[in-house]
């Protein structure tokens, strides 16, 4: 069994919605970063930066990323929407110090290439984990793709909603209600400071295969939890719930 540092406070034990989900993910320390027009900075048409929701981090467009990202309404709510062979990436303006980092994300790749969702770059050792759609399958990988952990979209058509976990051993995987997939990968996430970028693994315009048709709707980073251990289920349904009424629409 998985063991992190760290506890959960007491209401994440408490039954679904007895505490507002913003509370309870700010109790957690967690970055949540949702793609909201009425969060995010923009010029125009233009985003120029994403404030959390909670954690008091902040997302700024990748340098090869000038003006390539969209914000547009998908499925009742607004979402980042990117262009495969472009980069249309985000990166936390500063680094996220943890022993270990989880990190739940609610997307959708109607096209079956979305290639990659999020990245967390440890500096430490030069050692990067990504998360990446593909034909309707979500891989949680290594940045040179050696290491593979995979688990299958729920089908229906719904938003998607995607667990991980990285520790210096362990690569844990959870999409929707299915169980957590895992295996051991030492070596492929280091503690200490890291890079998050978001639709995208790097800051320029390189790995165009790596840029697909992506539709983000929010990014949660949690340092130093396990959000795919048992004890995290009622986080998680929070979220998936979440998704469900947030993005209802068609």
């Amino acid at each position: 069994m998985l063991s992190v540092p760290g506890h959960l406070p007491a209401g994440a034990l408490l039954d679904d919605g007895a505490i507002p989900l913003t509370t309870l993910i700010a109790e957690l320390g967690a970055h949540w970063f949702s793609f909201d027009r009425t969060l995010a900075e923009m010029q125009g048409d233009t985003i120029t930066g994403l404030p959390a929701r909670t954690g008091g981090n902040h997302a700024r467009p990748t340098d090869a990323n000038v003006g390539n990202a969209r914000l547009i309404q998908y499925r009742g709510a607004d979402v980042l929407a990117t262009t495969p062979r472009t980069n249309c990436g985000f990166v936390l303006s500063e680094r996220v110090k943890c022993e270990t980092i989880s990190v739940a994300c609610v997307f959708d790749a109607p096209g079956g290439a979305g290639e990659t969702l999020w990245c967390v770059d440890a500096k430490k050792g030069d050692r990067a984990v990504v998360l990446v759609e593909r034909g309707g399958v979500v891989h949680l990988t290594d940045r040179a793709g050696e290491r593979t952990v995979s688990a299958p979209l729920v089908p229906g058509g719904a938003m998607q909603v995607a667990f991980a976990t990285l520790t210096d051993d362990v690569l844990s995987l959870i999409v929707g209600e299915a169980p957590a997939v895992q295996a051991q990968f030492p070596g492929s996430f280091r503690a200490g400071p890291a890079d998050v970028f978001f639709a995208c693994r790097r800051g320029r315009q390189g790995l165009l295969n790596t840029l697909g048709d992506l539709r983000l709707g929010d990014v949660i980073l949690f340092p130093d939890r396990d959000i795919c251990a048992p004890d995290a289920a009622v986080i998680r349904a929070r979220l998936r719930a979440y998704a469900a009424e947030v993005f209802h629409g068609i």
